[in-house]
């Protein structure tokens, strides 16, 4: 009889993981369960009348291989979209206007003198304060610190509230004053320790890559050339990974409300089903994973302890002559200080061709975020009446929308805070204590498509091998 395993949550990464898993082992038995009833969990992409929207991620990044790689094995080599050639810039608010981020500006830091000295999203002073960057010594102590201490420390407070903050948000929905530089963005403690400087460390890595002929990770500021999507939206993905899978593997609307060890196994159950199986994976956000944890109150507590944020993304439709403002970027970041409700706002049919019909333009706005999750839980009609509002503002848009769709995503982006690396480590030593658990998701290292993918595949490539030793 061949051995079973329950994957819990049909979200990117428990696709991935159920995929992997009969890759490694056609002969094993897997049954995927959802709550919902539809796969995916936050990717979803619509279309009609000629528009592809999103109600989640847009995009995968492709210096991080794991997404890429697997389009290729599903066959989706050439549904892959790159990001239009033209306008591939980003904005950022400052003062209630609309200014270009600099050229060469790498996330915290720039890398062209020109672009960084002439640019109006900086004082004068300001700019002064990130050039200090290139002579203050390098912090000695190995502990972490916090993203916001990091910036500030070396580049100034005016960095971190008019660059970093909104870049940062736009990756982690997160608040820097809680977030670890270890977890989220290691490299940079790197390049203070090897080279005293944020701007000299990243301008050490540009000229390696491009001695290694590497040319877009060697280009000057935010590389948006290394981003693809797919035609007909991210959920095509998704779509393939559950067209792949053998006929009643996957489960929808099917609540999993406990997973116990017994004897030999596990069991799984929820209403008006109680089934036995070899081995249990839990791809699930890690509060979720911790309410079907209570058999080891430790690893539940620890799952519990990673945090969560909202958010909402509000797609809206408009013709083109209703925005009098040039669309010539890929949309724009708003720093907290500016006090809106809006986070971002991304021109979604400039970003990727064929994504509204000629003479329509597509805006995705974002609100919500760490600290702000209560703008994602605002009646739908006060939330657009503020989102339009901002929006007005910045950009001089006429009249209403042709079409408004919003997503709303309640606790699903984790906040890698100051100890995150640590509270993995015990949680993955305290899974190892219960034979055929398997955890993925978010939560754990890295919330982008191609990190949960990589980190779903590895689960689910060592659920099989546990499920093929000798019993």
């Amino acid at each position: 009889m061949s051995r079973s395993l329950a994957v819990i949550g049909a979200g990117i990464s428990g696709l991935a993981l159920a995929w992997a898993a009969l890759r490694e082992s056609p002969d094993l038995r897997v049954h995927l369960f959802e709550g919902r009833s539809r796969p995916g969990g936050a990717i979803e992409s619509r279309r009609e009348d000629g528009l592809v929207l999103e109600g989640g991620p847009d995009s995968m990044i492709t210096d991080k291989p794991a997404g890429l790689q697997l389009c290729r094995d599903l066959g989706l080599d050439g549904l892959l979209q790159p990001t239009n050639e033209d306008d591939r810039r980003a904005m950022v608010v400052r003062d209630g206007r609309l200014v270009p981020i600099p050229e060469g500006f790498r996330l915290l830091a720039p890398t062209r003198l020109v672009p960084f000295l002439l640019t109006p999203v900086l004082s004068p002073l300001g700019k002064l304060r990130i050039g200090l960057d290139l002579v203050l010594p390098r912090r000695r102590e190995p502990a972490d610190e916090t993203l916001a201490g990091f910036v500030g420390r070396r580049l100034g407070r005016e960095a971190l509230e008019r660059m970093a903050q909104p870049l940062v948000g736009g990756i982690y929905g997160g608040d820097p004053e809680r977030l670890s530089l270890q977890a989220t963005m290691p490299r940079f403690l790197e390049m203070e320790r090897r080279h005293g400087s944020v701007i000299l460390g990243l301008l050490a890595g540009m000229r390696a890559h491009r001695k290694a002929g590497n040319r877009d990770a060697a280009q000057a500021g935010p590389r948006y050339g290394l981003f693809v999507s797919l035609q007909g939206g991210i959920q095509t993905l998704v779509e393939r990974l559950v067209a792949t899978l053998p006929p009643g593997v996957l489960r929808t609307d099917r609540v999993v409300e406990r997973v116990e060890p017994v004897p030999g196994g596990w069991q799984v159950g929820g209403a008006g089903f109680l089934e036995r199986f070899d081995a249990v994976a839990l791809a699930l956000p890690a509060w979720a994973a911790a309410g079907l944890t209570r058999f080891d109150p430790a690893l539940s507590g620890a799952l519990a302890g990673i945090r969560y944020s909202s958010s909402a993304a509000v797609n809206l439709l408009f013709r083109r002559e209703q925005i009098p403002a040039p669309i010539d970027s890929f949309g724009f970041v708003v720093p907290r200080i500016e006090n809106r409700v809006l986070l971002a706002c991304t021109y979604a049919s400039v970003k990727y061709a064929g994504r509204a019909p000629q003479g329509q333009v597509v805006l995705r706005a974002f609100s919500g975020g760490a600290g702000r999750e209560a703008d994602v839980d605002r009646p739908a009609e006060e939330l657009l009446e503020d989102v339009l509002a901002d929006l007005h503002d910045l950009l001089g848009i006429q009249g209403d929308p042709l079409k408004v769709w919003s997503a709303r995503h309640h606790r699903v982006m984790p906040q890698y805070e100051l100890g995150h690396l640590e509270l993995v480590a015990g949680i993955q030593e305290r899974a190892l204590r219960h034979p055929g658990l398997f955890l993925a998701g978010n939560g754990f290292r890295g919330v982008g498509i191609p990190d949960c993918v990589a980190q779903a595949r590895e689960a689910g490539v060592r659920a099989a091998g546990f499920l093929h030793r000798p019993a």
